[in-house]
């Protein structure tokens, strides 16, 4: 699946560019520190799901909803873990992976912008999937069909 982040030091890649304002926002009040993160939860969030995610989340994937409507404003951790780690060096040899990978990326995502499924996609030679329109969370529609590209990947 697509929808993660290329490394903060990525060359060539405009990092910011075409993700959420409310994101940016918290992304580099983490560069800023763990500290800096946490104030910046209480500032304004711009929504970051489109219609078709909200489609998706309303179908047959609303279980996947029902999970992260479960937190509360107390169940930061884990996210100010994951955006610390965002903006911090991978130290991840990307040229290392061999293994057949696909990642699909919707073109709408504005958390994760489609730009840096690109990115990874060409730097480790993953299988590419773009989904014209789709956000962050829609592409999860299309994996009954990346699980048969999965199976065919398997040898005989």
């Amino acid at each position: 699946m697509g929808s993660g982040l290329a490394p903060r030091d990525a060359d060539g890649l405009d990092w910011y560019d075409g993700m959420i304002a409310s994101g940016r926002h918290v992304l580099t009040a983490a560069e800023r520190g763990e500290q800096e993160r946490r104030a910046a939860e209480q500032d304004d969030y711009d929504p970051e799901f489109n219609e078709r995610d909200l489609d998706a989340l309303d179908g047959e994937w609303s279980w996947l909803g029902d999970i992260a409507g479960a937190f509360t404003p107390d169940d930061l951790d884990g996210a100010i873990d994951d955006d610390l780690a965002y903006v911090r060096e991978w130290n991840v040899d990307l040229d290392a992976i061999a293994a057949p990978t696909l990642l699909i990326h919707g073109t709408a995502d504005g958390i994760v912008p489609v730009s840096h499924g690109r990115w990874v996609a060409d730097r480790i030679g993953a299988e590419w999937w773009e989904r014209e329109g789709d956000g962050h969370v829609a592409p999860v529609q299309a994996l009954p069909d990346a699980l048969r590209w999965l199976r065919d990947q398997v040898p005989g």
